[in-house]
């Protein structure tokens, strides 16, 4: 009824032969009018709906606001609250700033929400998990219509790495954290990033059949800003920065994005990864696809890679982080694997060396001279027992074999071997490194010297836990058959015994 008045004024949609006069989302209708007259037209046509229906508006919880060249305008008709903002959908609009209104309460209920779980005793992926489920979902909805402001940038990102690693230095890069597991992080959201990947939908739906209001605003200020329609402006990355600073800080942000994520032509369609092999066309760019794109182009590699080149030469390293992975129902263990393929446990000789402790006790708790990463997981006397164990278990398996070498022990199996070893094997190397450095900090910290014997036995007794755990999960012939195959080295390692799981270790 609203919209087919016309004895209501809209505001007209430039470029267009149409007007915006409402619109409704659920139980909330917002409506737009540009004269007194339409406004009690307005509320005569609601009037006239409520004689018809029985339904009623209720005008205390009605809300206007003045905007153009009415925000000035004092008076309050019609028995509703005149506001300075208002909240729609979580978000502030308003005639002056709206930027602290929009963002505090998200901001800070992310804040709470990653205090609450400060005190629990989480590892690196539950702190991930946390962060993407429960804290970042608190900006989305906004980051699809609003630009995130500096100031909280500064304060989300530092709740989030605060967080993630326990207020404590930061061991790995953020943008590696950001990266996948496959790729040597925990798959953190850069949220930064995501914002861009959200923006980058308006361009796709900008150019899809579907009808929308807002498209005639958006051809409208390119075309007033930049001298050009949107299809334009988006094939060539020639304007200067003054230009596209003239745009509603919105479409700069949407603008700046398409080009970071290097957004172009390729065959005359709209593309983004425009000088990859393998460029995305404007239809296939979800969110995903684009954050994909954008974490590629701006991620560098791991340092770990420049770091271990030099000694090892280039490493197999999506075979490191597939085991490191391996299973995730043992976390403590993948933390510490991760730390060690990153380089960045606190060993006694890269506190001296690298931080110059010089009042660091640099033997090993084997007595060794020196506890260096390569000495402590391969060399050390506690690390040849509990090798030497696994080793044992790889003879029974395939008798011929070759002993483990220090860049198995620190990187995991390579390619081709891998194929001749079996997951538990693999795995029992992963419990060994976790074992071998909680006996490390027990007599460190603890003043608790650990016999290589105990170490074992703890060793074996998580090992079989976790197989136990495992073993609970099958629920077919066909799971328990492959079971058998990776987790017990074709029964060589241990069988069931109808439902009870017998180790031969």
């Amino acid at each position: 009824m609203i919209t087919a008045s016309p004895d209501i004024e809209g505001v007209a949609l430039p470029g267009r032969d149409e007007v915006f006069k409402c619109s409704g989302y659920a139980d909330d209708t917002s409506i737009a009018v540009t004269s007194d007259n339409s406004m009690g037209a307005t509320f005569d046509t609601y009037a006239l709906y409520e004689k018809a229906s029985g339904a009623k508006l209720n005008r205390g919880k009605s809300k206007g606001m003045w905007l153009g060249a009415w925000k000035f305008r004092q008076d309050s008709p019609y028995g509703i609250k005149w506001v300075k903002e208002l909240q729609l959908l979580g978000g502030t609009f308003s005639a002056g700033a709206y930027s602290v209104p929009t963002w505090e309460p998200p901001v800070k209920k992310l804040e709470q929400r990653l205090s609450a779980w400060k005190g629990r005793q989480l590892t690196l992926q539950g702190k991930a998990t946390v962060i993407n489920t429960l804290a970042l979902s608190q900006i989305w909805h906004l980051c699809h219509v609003f630009v995130i402001p500096e100031w909280a940038i500064k304060r989300i990102k530092k709740a989030v790495w605060a967080f993630f690693w326990s207020g404590r230095k930061e061991l790995v890069a953020r943008r590696t954290v950001c990266l996948p597991k496959a790729l040597g992080g925990f798959g953190v959201i850069d949220f930064e990033l995501k914002a861009k990947a959200f923006s980058l939908q308006w361009v796709r739906r900008y150019f899809s059949p579907a009808p929308g209001k807002w498209k005639a605003f958006f051809s409208f200020f390119l075309l007033s800003c930049l001298s050009v329609m949107p299809v334009q402006a988006l094939s060539v990355n020639t304007f200067p920065r003054r230009l596209i600073s003239l745009l509603p800080s919105y479409y700069q942000f949407l603008l700046r994005a398409w080009f970071q994520f290097d957004g172009g032509v390729v065959d005359g369609l709209l593309s983004l990864d425009v000088s990859s092999d393998r460029p995305r066309s404007l239809p296939e760019i979800t969110s995903h696809v684009a954050y994909v794109i954008g974490r590629r182009l701006v991620t560098p590699e791991p340092h770990c890679i420049g770091k271990f080149r030099p000694t090892y030469g280039p490493l197999y390293w999506s075979q490191t982080w597939d085991q490191v992975h391996l299973t995730t129902l043992d976390r403590p263990v993948v933390d510490v694997n991760w730390k060690i393929a990153h380089g960045v446990l606190y060993t006694a000789s890269r506190l001296v060396n690298s931080f110059g402790m010089a009042n660091i006790e640099v033997r090993c708790h084997c007595r060794a001279d020196e506890e260096t990463l390569e000495h402590l997981f391969f060399e050390c006397a506690y690390a040849r027992i509990l090798v030497g164990w696994v080793y044992f278990n790889l003879m029974v398996v395939c008798p011929s074999a070759p002993p483990f070498t220090v860049e198995e022990l620190l990187f995991g199996i390579n390619t081709n071997r891998r194929r001749n070893v079996p997951k538990i094997i693999l795995w029992m190397l992963q419990v060994v490194k976790h074992h071998l450095w909680v006996a490390r900090c027990d007599f460190r910290f603890r003043g608790v010297l650990r016999t290589e014997a105990e170490c074992l036995k703890a060793m074996i007794a998580r090992l079989k836990f976790l197989l136990k755990v495992l073993a609970g999960r099958c629920r077919s012939p066909s799971q328990i058959r492959s079971f058998e195959k990776q987790w017990l080295a074709n029964k060589t390692l241990g069988h069931f015994e109808g439902e009870k799981l017998v180790f031969s270790f």
